[in-house]
């Protein structure tokens, strides 16, 4: 534990780089006027050369151009290797995803107003966006004369929930004045919000380019973790890195085989019932192709069954005989559900060969091979979701067989909607004098899944 008193920067030394390090903060003693009225925020800022708000892993700044030539030189020292006929594709990265960030809190920003070419870029993209910098002043209630006095916004206090909730007109005085109004705040959110993941993504395409160009006409992908929910929602950098040249995705997928409410073979997270609604990466890359006019094609790179096969733990990473298939029927289940969703082609990567329930698993790849390919390439009508509305899906509850000959009896229910992003499900409920007496659960594509009356 080290202490630091009054100013001071601190530079990590090689050492600390890796390995921990705990740092107190001592104040000097000073008096506040009214101090129940008063809050101490604490600022401390910390430089990365990865961009902060991505997960699992990391993202490096593409733009910065000593990035750019570090990645140029390794991309020519292994050209030799690459350049070869059974190159079939290169991605980048591994597990590229991204939370939503807001300036609406200190906890996780990207701060581009120091950063002359994401913030060059950032003033180019409102002026494609707005065409007029008077449109731009009347969407954010600003009074800027052209596109080059436009800032990137921080927010350096926590911006509060209740002000959003309640659509007030004014901020409460927490916020400093920073902001005329809530949709004023609201509105530059969500713009700037929408040019960092464009961002990302553009570089994404950027590197793919520089590739090519180094390596050769060779197909670039771009990567994603096995994550749960609406991949409109976890895979938008992928969207704009494909729209703008990289060739597909190729997604990483752990997880285990069951029948899902209309039992068709899907695929759920280790241990619980939440589906992984696969069919919403098919619906996407189908839009993206429908947008560009280019094929897309979809991979899955890393895949495995959690909490299954019997081994030891006994790689670093706790991926010996973990994620291993417990039978051939198992893997065969596992492949067909991603070919049904789309998917062109496995890479089984195996971070512990060694262990042999990855042996064994890579027999059973062997032998599912002819019956695996033959399936991918037959397979042209995929699995994909057909998107409703809340007034749909009330309407699907209220024809309902079951509910339909219930719902005769209470012409004065109420009925509303609202979407489980958990669940990636409609919740229809039915009210009477402001008391829920019935309620339904409607899929993407307009099945009742659930239901029950009281």
């Amino acid at each position: 534990m080290k202490d630091i008193v009054a100013e001071k920067t601190i530079e990590e030394s090689a050492s600390e780089r890796y390995r921990s390090t705990a740092y107190r903060l001592k104040f000097e003693p000073m008096r506040l006027s009214d101090a129940g009225e008063h809050r101490v925020t604490v600022l401390v800022g910390m430089t990365s050369p990865t961009v902060p708000g991505m997960y699992p892993g990391s993202f490096p700044a593409l733009w910065k151009p000593g990035i750019q030539e570090y990645y140029r030189n390794g991309l020519q020292r292994f050209r030799a290797a690459y350049r070869k006929a059974a190159l079939r594709g290169m991605m980048f990265g591994d597990e590229i995803n991204t939370n939503r960030i807001s300036i609406a809190h200190t906890g996780l920003l990207v701060d581009f107003s120091r950063d002359a070419i994401a913030l060059s870029s950032y003033r180019k993209w409102l002026r494609r966006r707005f065409g007029t910098i008077a449109k731009l002043n009347d969407a954010f209630a600003s009074k800027y004369q052209s596109f080059e006095d436009v800032p990137w916004h921080t927010c350096i206090y926590p911006f509060l929930e209740d002000d959003m909730e309640d659509h007030s007109t004014g901020l409460s005085h927490t916020t400093f004045d920073l902001y005329k109004s809530a949709e004023q705040f609201e509105t530059i959110d969500r713009l700037q919000e929408e040019f960092r993941v464009w961002f990302f993504g553009h570089w994404l395409a950027r590197y793919a380019k520089m590739a090519q160009e180094t390596i050769g006409n060779v197909p670039v992908f771009i990567t994603s973790a096995g994550i749960t929910g609406d991949a409109e929602g976890y895979l938008q950098i992928h969207k704009h890195a494909m729209l703008e040249g990289m060739e597909g995705l190729v997604r990483n997928h752990y997880a285990w085989v069951d029948r899902d409410s209309r039992r068709h073979l899907s695929t759920f997270a280790a241990g619980t019932k939440m589906r992984f609604p696969l069919e919403t990466v098919t619906s996407l890359l189908d839009s993206i192709q429908q947008e560009c006019r280019l094929a897309k094609t979809y991979f899955a790179n890393e895949f495995g069954h959690p909490q299954r096969g019997g081994d030891d733990f006994v790689d670093d990473f706790g991926l010996g005989g973990a994620f291993s298939f417990s039978s051939k029927e198992e893997l065969r289940d596992f492949l067909l559900v991603l070919i049904e969703n789309g998917c062109k082609g496995f890479n089984m990567f195996k971070m512990n060969p060694n262990v042999p329930a990855a042996q064994k698993e890579v027999e059973w790849f062997s032998q599912l091979k002819l019956e695996i390919v033959k399936k991918t390439i037959e397979t042209t009508d995929y699995h994909k979701l057909i998107r409703i509305t809340a007034i749909e899906a009330i309407s699907v509850a209220r024809n309902h067989k079951k509910l339909n000959k219930w719902l005769a009896r209470y012409p004065e229910v109420k009925a509303t909607a609202v979407f489980n992003g958990h669940f990636n499900v409609w919740i229809v409920e039915f009210t009477k004098n402001n008391k829920e007496i019935g309620f339904a659960s409607v899929s993407t594509d307009g099945q009742v899944l659930e239901s029950a009356i009281k």
